[in-house]
């Protein structure tokens, strides 16, 4: 039996453990629309990778299911890494028509967004607002605090290890037909985003 956590390899015979991955961007995308944006930018993961794409499609299914035009170059790939987040907001913040709000799909490229921001003199959320999925450790500390959506990574190495242990303990537990796990995530409102 094969196991897969956070990350699905659709075909495969296996258990899963992960988070809702299109509900992540589908709230925050929602949020932002609620205070009025329109022109959202959304620095997304690697295509291809499930997590990535789950995200993406979440955020394009928000927009589109609220009648809100999706201006194709204001989604870009940050690669889920700092130096690609960084490098794709400083491309989204340079332009003359930049977007009234961005979110990252994962910590790092939110965080970077937020560098880019301060770098280049943008007060958050005064000048654009900014969202991003997952927490990070010292993320009280950082000015503004982001608005986020927190996936509950305690409970899904919980629920692997719970998973896991059943398979192991009996015959049955390892016959048994794989199960996805899908925990619901949380909406953390910081102070990073802000009514148009």
């Amino acid at each position: 039996m094969r196991w897969q956590f956070d990350q699905k390899v659709e075909g495969a015979e296996r258990d899963f453990v992960g988070s809702d991955n299109p509900l992540t961007t589908t709230i925050l995308t929602g949020h932002l629309l609620q205070l009025g944006h329109r022109r959202i930018g959304f620095i997304s993961g690697p295509s291809g990778l499930h997590t990535a794409d789950e995200r993406l499609n979440g955020f394009m299914n928000t927009m589109a299911g609220a009648g809100v035009d999706i201006d194709p170059s204001l989604v870009v790939e940050g690669g889920y890494t700092r130096t690609g987040g960084h490098a794709q907001a400083m491309r989204l913040l340079t332009r003359r028509d930049r977007p009234t709000a961005i979110i990252g799909a994962n910590n790092m490229t939110g965080l970077a967004a937020l560098q880019v921001m301060q770098e280049m003199g943008f007060r958050c959320p005064d000048d654009v607002s900014l969202a991003m999925v997952d927490d990070v450790p010292w993320s009280n500390v950082i000015t503004p605090r982001i608005t986020m959506v927190v996936q509950d990574a305690q409970k899904l190495g919980e629920l692997a290890a719970q998973r896991l242990l059943a398979r192991i303990a009996s015959p049955e537990g390892a016959a048994a037909p794989p199960q996805d796990f899908i925990l619901t995530p949380r909406f953390v409102r910081g102070e990073s985003t802000r009514r148009l």
